[in-house]
């Protein structure tokens, strides 16, 4: 299989592929396949075997051993590791593998191991770390907009698989149809545009949920209400404190399509919406 592995932090990168001086040793990659996920059940009292209880996808521990075949550049190579390897920083591992790239966000786990054979031997090194968030995303950047004019305010918005983040724009408002192509619910953004006129207090519904902030969107004005983690709403750019009728529920996309509509209790017709998402992989 044709890889490479992009380490990342704020002070250095490193990269690892079959054609650089670093190459990770067969069986040197752990945790780029999927997270850890733990079952509890209930045994059943009618029957032999038992029912779900509780379902959890824990956190995510990776780590990559591989050689550094230029044994005059070991100095250089070691230095670099150690500034990626700062617990105070995160890093980004970006995957070719299986003929796509895809990201996932880590800490850097304990210190890195080096281990010399003998003088002008080749360097083997070990890293390891640790994702918050168990689950890989896209990378590249894709945007998606209709094939041909459509009636009305809908449009399917189509997304190829291994697309990265996906836009698109909904004119007027109403609905939007979406295709998440990842393996689990992601959050998202969606943008309201105020256009010809004040909407006052806006819905976002899909499936049986809905958020309503409370307020207007002027002319000219608008927000973003953000369902990722940390979830927020931003006005014009900024971040703001904004309240919402209770019966709120910060929904996320399921895998496969989402059907997404935008109402508003006053001003419905000036409303212009965007959607942005970026899909979620068990695996890279």
């Amino acid at each position: 299989m044709d890889y490479k592995i992009r380490i990342r932090g704020n002070r250095a990168a490193l990269t690892l592929s079959p054609r650089s001086v670093c190459k990770v040793l067969a069986g040197g990659m752990t945790g780029f396949d999927a997270p850890e996920r733990e079952v509890t059940l209930e045994r059943a009292a009618a029957c032999d075997g038992g029912y779900p209880v509780t379902r959890r996808t824990g956190s995510r521990d990776v780590s990559v051993t591989f050689e550094i075949s230029d044994a005059g550049m070991t100095g250089l190579y070691r230095d670099l590791i150690m500034k990626l390897t700062d617990p105070g920083e995160d890093v980004e591992i970006e995957t070719f593998m299986w003929e796509r790239w895809r990201r996932i966000s880590v800490i850097p786990d304990g210190t890195p191991e080096f281990i010399f054979s003998g003088h002008g031997d080749p360097m083997r090194v070990r890293m390891d770390f640790i994702a918050c968030s168990p689950f890989f995303r896209d990378v590249t950047a894709v945007t998606a907009t209709p094939a041909s004019p459509v009636p009305l305010l809908s449009f399917p918005l189509s997304v190829m698989p291994g697309a990265g983040t996906v836009t698109g724009i909904c004119p007027g408002g109403r609905v939007i149809k979406v295709n998440n192509p990842g393996d689990v619910e992601c959050g998202f953004r969606m943008t309201l545009f105020g256009t010809g006129g004040p909407v006052t207090d806006p819905m976002i519904t899909c499936r049986d949920f809905h958020i309503r902030p409370r307020g207007t969107v002027t002319e000219g004005e608008e927000i973003s209400v953000v369902t990722e983690p940390g979830k927020k709403v931003i006005k014009d750019g900024r971040g703001r404190n904004m309240e919402f009728y209770t019966d709120s529920t910060f929904f996320g996309l399921l895998p496969g399509e989402n059907v997404i509509s935008v109402s508003a209790t006053a001003g419905a017709e000036n409303i212009s919406a965007a959607l942005e998402f970026t899909p979620l992989y068990f695996g890279a």
